[in-house]
């Protein structure tokens, strides 16, 4: 992608000829100065300020609730602390990071975007990093699957079946943060 994020036209806000059509679908928009890095970057950060001011910070405190009591969140102590920022995840042991991976679908998509948010910056390509980069990829894997949902619902009701497949929302959350992040990007320039 280099410095520059290309976006492809959407076919159904094509031209009615064929002609225009073909043609729409070659249309390749250019964002120049701006990498898809910055750009969800500018997006989770915004997303997290307005989710912040709706729920409240205290939101972002609450565990959440165990719906089979003998699977607790494992780990509640370690992500507790490091939603209140007791913790940073840069310093965090790689075994805590490691065990409390499989709870983070537990949390509120406010809740990963605040582990996010905290954590944008880091670099994690070290190999010895390899619990952390795991960790906070199943962070954005889970936000762009809560941002679907939470987008794809007409009055708190999904608007499709829960044979949806979650890549397909991880998918449609992930465009989302970029055409967010683009939108925050424009009016910044």
């Amino acid at each position: 992608l280099g410095s520059e994020l290309r976006i492809r036209w959407c076919s159904h806000l094509a031209p009615q000829s064929s002609e225009g059509r073909r043609a729409a679908m070659r249309c390749v928009w250019k964002l120049a100065e701006a990498s898809e890095s910055g750009v969800l970057k500018q997006a989770i950060l915004h997303l997290f300020e307005r989710c912040v001011a709706e729920e409240g910070h205290e939101a972002i405190r609450a565990m959440p609730k165990q719906t089979v009591p003998a699977r607790a969140v494992l780990r509640a102590s370690f992500v507790k602390r490091l939603l209140n920022g007791e913790v940073d995840l840069r310093s965090a042991a790689s075994a805590d990071v490691s065990a409390a991976q499989a709870d983070l679908r537990h949390f509120s998509l406010l809740q990963l975007l605040c582990i996010r948010a905290r954590s944008i910056d880091m670099q994690t390509d070290s190999a010895s990093h390899s619990a952390h980069r795991s960790f906070l990829d199943t962070v954005d894997a889970l936000t762009c699957e809560k941002l679907a949902r939470r987008g794809l619902t007409r009055g708190g009701v999904p608007l499709f079946g829960d044979r949806r497949k979650l890549e397909e929302l991880r998918a449609v959350g992930f465009h989302m943060l970029l055409v967010l992040g683009m939108k925050k990007h424009c009016e910044s320039v």
